[in-house]
This record gives structure tokens, C-alpha cells and sequence, in this order.
């Protein structure tokens, strides 16, 4: 039943309920009750009991729908649709936000200080199995501590250990940190196995979470209820119950977006209740390192591999300032590039260090000659 209806239902419920009483209690002029009053009320009393006996069966069907538990056989199916839409919109997502067009830009990570980050050794002690199943070497260890972003998965994420993963992505505006992520999580989704049950990434924007109002499951299963509303399709049970089950599961992985956007008074909050709630679950979140720093201080992801992205080398950049250019376009990049290899210095080189730049320099350059940069 629709909301307005069970409203104007409600206000006649009211209207006769007080219609009823003011006929048997009005006023001493009134204290004579006529054949019209007692069949007015005998008329509200009916209409009474014929709202109460409509209405009640849905009550108790929504209070029983309500603590009934998710079938099991459904997760499966759920975890697949989720697992299907979210590949297909972040395949489309980095396209449009430059991110794979026409290729990603090969940005390097390493490990960060210790001043947020444990030594890597602590979390990879020589000896130990990874999430790949064998021991870790020293030599693999100095692996995990260095790489590129678009080797992400296999490099590190993998290697964390199942549910034990948690990664923090720390970078400057601009930097590739949201990139990174984002390649990260295409790179999960086609690597896993359709019907095999592992953990689906979904993103979600720390900047709409209040961890001193809403608890992060909760807020982690209405904004998957928000953003993906086949999971509260009657097939999957309705509401938010899918997809609090896929949380209460361990089916997702968290992709944690912008601690940096939180207000900074609950930022070290946000962590605690992180490093709290989200045990089983595998957890990568993205900050500016300033607001990180600030934020251990106050809160702790416990067991986290804490990485630092680092500025784009020339090599990188002229790899992704030349794909897939036409001449006489490419020749005029060369040269561009030629003179950032030989004036190492110079603003244009200063600048073009972020796959932001670079992505802006070749867009706004597409159809202009490249040189002008050199002018700035």
C-alpha cells in the first residue's frame, strides 16, 4: 500500500476516534444523544474496525518480513548481480574519467614512512605464507615493497592474505591515488571467477559516512542499497537485508574513498571504527598523507600496508603522452618530451608528475600544438 493511502486511512481513523468520543462526552447541552448521533457513531466505530482488519495483516507481514533471515540460497545470485554491475560501471567510469584513455599512466608506489606505516617485514615476517600460498623470501619481501599501480593486485593485494588484506593508498591532489584504486578494483573483478564467491570491491565515498551517528555496516549496507537497487528486489528479500547480509558475510571488500574528505574531527574516529568493524573484511581506503598522519594520531588500521604514490618518472609520461598518437601529433609530443629530458628543471617538467597533469596536458593539447607548453 502506498504511503499516501496509509496516511489518509490514519487521519480517518483519528477523524472518527475523536468523532466517537465527542458524541458520548460533549458538551451539557448536548448530553441528550439523538438517533443520529448514536448512528454516527455506531458508523465510525464500523469504519474503525474495517481499517484496523485491512491494515493489520500488512503490519504483520512487514514485522515478520522484517526479522526474517536472508535465504541462503539467494547470496550466490546477489553476490554475482553485484559483482556484475559494479564491473560494468567502473569499466565505464574509467574511461570517462580519463583513467584508461587511452591507456593508464604507469604511476610507481613504494612503501610509506614508518612515521604511518609498519615496517613491511612485520606484516610479511620471512617464512610466513601469503595470500598467494607460499612462504615469503627476503627477496619476494623487498617485491612488496615497491611496484606500479596497475600491477597492484598481483603485486600486493593478493599477497595480503585473504581476509587479513587492508591497504592504504596515500597521494597528493592529483597524484593517481583514486586512479590507482579504481584499477585495482577492475583488475579484481576480471580476475575473479564467476560463481566463486570472492569477495566483490565496492566503492563507497567516505565523505557521506558519520561514524558518530551510523555504525560502518550500517551505512556500508544502505549505500549498497542506494547504488545497486536490484539488491532490494523481492527476489533478494527486499530492503537493505541482501545487502547486510553480503557485509555479515564477508562477500564484499571495501574500497574506502577520501578519509581526507571526512571532517577532520572525526577522521581518527572513522579509522577506530574502521579497524573495528570491518574485521573480516578486506578494506582499501585512499587519503591525502596529511590528513592520514593527522588521523593515526587518533585511530589505527591495524595490519594495514600503508603505500605512498609516487610522482610519474619521464619515461612513464612520455610512454603516456605518446599513446596512441597520430603524426604529425607525435612527432610535436617528442619534442616536447625531448626538452623535459634535457631541461629537467623547467615548470613543464615540475609539472607533468601526476596522472592528473598528464591527462589534462594531452587533453587540452589534442588538436593544439603541444609546444606551447614549453612557453609557460
Amino acid at each position: 500500500m502506498k504511503v499516501a493511502a496509509r496516511i489518509g486511512i490514519v487521519v480517518v481513523l483519528l477523524v472518527c476516534a475523536a468523532g466517537v468520543v465527542w458524541m458520548f462526552t460533549g458538551s451539557a447541552s448536548d448530553r441528550m444523544v439523538g438517533t443520529g448521533n448514536v448512528a454516527g457513531g455506531v458508523a465510525g466505530v464500523l469504519a474503525l474496525m474495517v481499517a484496523v482488519a485491512v491494515l493489520w495483516p500488512q503490519i504483520t507481514r512487514r514485522r515478520a518480513g522484517a526479522a526474517a533471515p536472508v535465504e541462503a540460497g539467494r547470496v550466490p545470485a546477489a553476490t554475482e548481480y553485484l559483482a556484475e554491475e559494479t564491473l560494468r560501471y567502473w569499466r565505464e567510469q574509467a574511461k570517462d574519467r580519463r583513467i584508461t584513455t587511452p591507456s593508464p599512466a604507469a604511476v610507481r608506489w613504494s612503501w610509506a614512512s614508518e612515521e604511518v606505516a609498519v615496517p613491511a617485514g612485520e606484516l610479511w615476517p620471512e617464512g610466513t605464507s601469503t595470500g598467494s600460498g607460499g612462504p615469503v623470501s627476503g627477496s619476494e619481501r623487498s617485491v612488496l615493497t615497491a611496484g606500479v599501480v596497475t600491477q597492484l593486485r598481483g603485486q600486493l593485494y593478493d599477497r595480503l592474505g585473504g581476509a587479513r588484506t587492508r591497504m592504504v593508498v596515500l597521494g597528493g591532489p592529483g597524484a593517481g591515488k583514486t586512479g590507482a584504486m579504481v584499477l585495482l578494483l577492475i583488475d579484481i573483478l576480471e580476475h575473479r571467477p564467476a560463481g566463486s564467491g570472492q569477495p566483490v570491491p565496492v566503492w563507497l565515498t567516505l565523505g557521506g559516512w558519520n561514524p558518530d551517528t551510523t555504525p560502518l555496516r550500517d551505512w556500508v549496507a544502505a549505500t549498497l542499497t542506494r547504488d545497486y537497487p536490484g539488491l532490494a528486489a523481492r527476489e533478494y528479500g527486499g530492503g537493505s537485508r541482501m545487502a547486510a547480509e553480503l557485509v555479515r558475510t564477508g562477500r564484499v571488500a571495501l574500497f574506502l574513498d577520501g578519509l581526507d574528505e571526512m571532517d577532520p574531527a572525526v577522521q581518527g574516529t572513522a579509522l577506530q571504527a574502521i579497524d573495528r568493524d570491518a574485521a573480516g573484511l578486506r578494506v582499501v581506503l585512499t587519503s591525502r598523507p596529511e590528513q592520514y598522519r593527522a588521523a593515526v594520531e587518533d585511530g589505527r588500521l591495524y595490519g594495514a600496508a600503508v603505500i605512498d604514490i609516487l610522482p610519474v618518472g619521464l619515461d612513464q609520461a612520455r610512454d603516456f603522452l605518446l599513446a596512441e598518437q597520430l603524426q604529425p601529433h607525435r612527432h610535436r609530443w617528442q619534442q616536447v618530451i625531448d626538452h623535459l629530458r634535457a631541461h629537467p628543471g623547467s615548470a613543464a617538467a615540475r609539472t607533468l608528475t601526476t596522472p592528473l597533469a598528464l591527462t589534462l596536458a594531452r587533453d587540452t593539447y589534442a588538436r593544439a600544438d603541444p609546444a606551447d607548453l614549453l612557453a609557460k
